[in-house]
């Protein structure tokens, strides 16, 4: 009886420590707490490209959480453009690939005000949106207390 209570203890062990791998490694920074909803117009893509767009909703109260973090730069005069190129180029992979219904944002609403994330992976010398492979952009708008998330990989 002592032994398979043992294997049953090692057992449960192995599925919570499983668990919180997984935890761990799905987490997105870019997240922050505080959230109160969240639209998700994902697709399944395990093994090809993907074209995702992701809201999160937040209060006036989470604005210090982005102008606080570590991770969030402040958009400054010259990154309107290219942040703008990046969602101007998102939106055609969105209607490309029939999805234009799902997708709302307007580029006039980036200003200096709001805060940003931006990683990609560019083939070319990071000549702009049209010559990269994949991107990801988390941006949070103060006026509206919206996160946006765009990621794409061709």
């Amino acid at each position: 009886m002592k032994k398979g209570l043992k294997i049953f203890f090692i057992f449960i062990l192995i599925i919570l420590i499983i668990l919180l791998i997984n935890i761990l490694f799905s987490y997105d920074g870019r997240i922050l707490k505080g959230y109160y909803k969240k639209d998700d117009y994902s697709e399944q893509h395990p093994y090809r490209g993907y074209v995702d767009y992701y809201k999160y909703y937040y209060t006036e109260n989470n604005d210090t959480d982005f102008q606080n973090s570590k991770l969030y730069t402040k958009v400054e005069s010259e990154n309107i453009e290219k942040l703008k190129l990046y969602f101007e180029d998102f939106k055609g992979w969105m209607e490309a690939s029939k999805r234009l219904s799902d997708y709302d944002f307007d580029t006039s609403i980036i200003d200096e005000n709001d805060y940003f994330v931006l990683s990609s992976d560019t083939s070319n010398d990071n000549m702009g949106p049209e010559k990269l492979y994949q991107y990801n952009i988390a941006f949070y708008d103060i006026n509206s207390h919206i996160l946006y998330i765009i990621s794409f990989k061709n």
